[in-house]
């Protein structure tokens, strides 16, 4: 049987991968719940500092992020961990790599991301 919830994550990582390819940042603040916090290599960050790093990465000319999942777990009706890797190409090609656990909220085209801890990106090998 199915599970609507991991589906609804895969979903959602789906559409910030094309809007982030896309360079859309106006659309970056949508993906995330409005009490959205972050662990960042140990450091607690909020909503809006985690928005300004997504914005100034997209500034700076990286692109082509992709995920590559290695967990989805139901924690509650309309709560979903995701666990893996992100890989995102920095402005001179080079491929960068870090490792998150997202916890994903809600449903359908509702689902956010509501809290994620991640490390900061290094060099892919």
């Amino acid at each position: 049987m199915a599970d609507t919830a991991a589906d609804d994550a895969a979903a959602l990582l789906r559409r910030f991968q094309a809007d982030f390819n896309a360079g859309h940042s106006d659309r970056m603040a949508g993906y995330y719940t409005t009490d959205f916090a972050a662990i960042v290599n140990g450091a607690a960050v909020d909503r809006a500092a985690y928005l300004q790093s997504v914005d100034q990465l997209l500034s700076a000319g990286f692109g082509e992020i992709r995920f590559e999942t290695h967990l989805y777990r139901r924690l509650a009706p309309e709560l979903v961990l995701v666990h893996g890797t992100t890989f995102i190409a920095d402005p001179g090609g080079a491929t960068h790599r870090s490792a998150f656990s997202i916890i994903c909220a809600g449903g359908g085209p509702a689902m956010r991301f509501a809290q994620t801890h991640s490390s900061v990106p290094g060099v892919a090998p």
